[in-house]
């Protein structure tokens, strides 16, 4: 409401101010009729000639006056709107790039924190288990041919052939969580490595050379090559190794120590 009253009031001087100059107007006209500040018949004769339109101006005004005040009226606050939403608009946009600047300093602190694990990773290598020949590599994606079970299949392993009974150790340091018998893979030993680090070794021939919870080394003897898993009997002796990040599995390869 107040809004439209202050509309109203500014519209209400603006018609007090053109009805002055409308007085203003006629006075001036008198005079200049009257020789009191024009002389000479030329401006004397171009000043009758307005009198004569005034009846007809001030007739267009009092039919028209009002739409003219509101239409005036309406393109000053249309001027004086567009302006202060530009202002808004800018002084926004400087509010959010202060928000969100960033802090040189602190980006640089998290880069050097998220490098942690990565480092981490880096030093994390490991040694093939057993030594022999690789006849089966890491596909988890591409199916492989099974001799086996005669079908194509996903291998989420790797298997190294090798002489049966030859000794399969620890390819990293780590500590022993679990060594059974699997109806498929036959005897397993599973070792955690920590920072989400696994290793699975299958196809032993025992599991009676650790137990839960022992610590071991990387090269340590954990067990001995044999052809305990069934689904993979085709192949004869043999290690199967899986290897797994944060119960992700991947390639052991990509991770055997070069040396």
């Amino acid at each position: 409401m107040r809004f439209v009253e202050t509309i109203f009031d500014l519209w209400s001087r603006l018609r007090e101010w053109m009805a002055a100059r409308w007085t203003w107007l006629d006075n001036s006209l008198a005079l200049g009729q009257g020789k009191l500040f024009y002389g000479g018949k030329k401006k004397r004769g171009f000043l009758d000639a307005f009198a004569r339109h005034m009846p007809a101006l001030r007739s267009g005004w009092r039919k028209y006056g009002y739409y003219a005040a509101l239409a005036a009226l309406l393109c000053v606050l249309g001027v004086a709107s567009v302006n202060y939403r530009s202002q808004s608009a800018k002084e926004k946009n400087v509010q959010e790039s202060e928000l969100i600047a960033p802090n040189p300093v602190e980006i640089q602190e998290d880069m050097a924190v998220a490098a942690q694990p990565e480092a981490a990773d880096a030093q994390m290598e490991f040694v093939l288990p057993v030594q022999g020949v690789v006849a089966q590599e890491f596909s988890p994606n591409t199916l492989v041919w099974s001799d086996t079970l005669n079908q194509w299949q996903t291998h989420g392993g790797v298997d190294i052939a090798c002489q049966a009974g030859e000794a399969v150790c620890a390819a990293a340091d780590g500590t022993v969580t679990d060594a059974y018998e699997d109806a498929l893979f036959g005897y397993v030993v599973e070792i955690d490595h920590g920072d989400g680090w696994v290793t699975r070794y299958a196809s032993l021939s025992t599991i009676q050379l650790v137990s839960v919870g022992q610590k071991v080394k990387r090269g340590d003897v954990i067990s001995a090559a044999g052809a305990t898993a069934m689904c993979e009997s085709a192949m004869g002796s043999h290690v199967h190794v899986e290897l797994y990040q944060d119960g992700e599995p991947v390639d052991i390869l990509q991770w055997v120590h070069s040396a």
